[in-house]
């Protein structure tokens, strides 16, 4: 295992390409034996620390190593207006100096004071009505319990979580309405059952 504590007296701006290297894979180990990430995880963040490593040298005349705050401010903000995509960079870059603390060859995370953009709530992409269709299409080739399923999906826009809980209680004696309460905060909704749920749901 590579130690750079002891190079700090001679060169704290470049580390050789050798030992880039040998800490970089040391990096994506570390990221399965510390910290369980998945291999997708531990190979993004290794292009991005290799990406800022790149950056840094040809740009600022310092590695990643040694690099300042400042130096990974510099680098964070060439990567778009992307909020995604800066998050993305900013938790890379926490998590390659959480390696370099535990090998003990920096004192403290440079990159914690970076800033986190807000990002936009993900929302699903709604199918179309032909791909909906198909959709019911195949379900009832499953038998009508994966189709009344697919047709609650479809029709109330419950998540699965919800949907797989739903019990006959919810549905009020006409089956025109469901009363359901949804996670985390258990907040009761009242959601009308549409015609063709109603059908199968008979």
């Amino acid at each position: 295992m590579v130690n750079l504590a002891l190079d700090r007296t001679v060169n704290r701006r470049r580390v050789g390409v050798r030992r880039q290297e040998q800490l970089f894979l040391d990096f994506r180990r570390w990221g399965y034996d510390e910290r369980g990430w998945t291999r997708e995880t531990r190979d993004k963040y290794l292009r991005q620390a290799r990406g800022a490593n790149g950056w840094l040298e040809q740009h600022r005349g310092v590695s990643l190593f040694w690099a300042s705050p400042g130096d990974f401010k510099a680098y964070l903000f060439t990567k778009g207006s992307s909020a995604r995509n800066r998050n993305n960079v900013r938790q890379a870059l926490v998590a390659f100096d959480c390696f370099l603390m535990d090998r003990g060859i920096i004192d403290s995370n440079r990159a914690i004071g970076l800033p986190r953009l807000p990002e936009p709530e993900n929302l699903p992409k709604a199918l179309g009505l032909n791909e909906a269709k198909r959709l019911v299409r195949a379900a009832k080739a499953y038998g009508p319990m994966w189709h009344l399923v697919i047709l609650t999906y479809l029709d109330t826009g419950l998540r699965r979580g919800n949907v797989v809980r739903l019990a006959w209680p919810e549905l009020d004696p006409g089956m025109d309405w469901l009363h359901v309460k949804i996670k985390p905060r258990d907040k009761d909704h009242r959601i009308p059952v549409h015609p063709n749920l109603k059908r199968a749901l008979v």
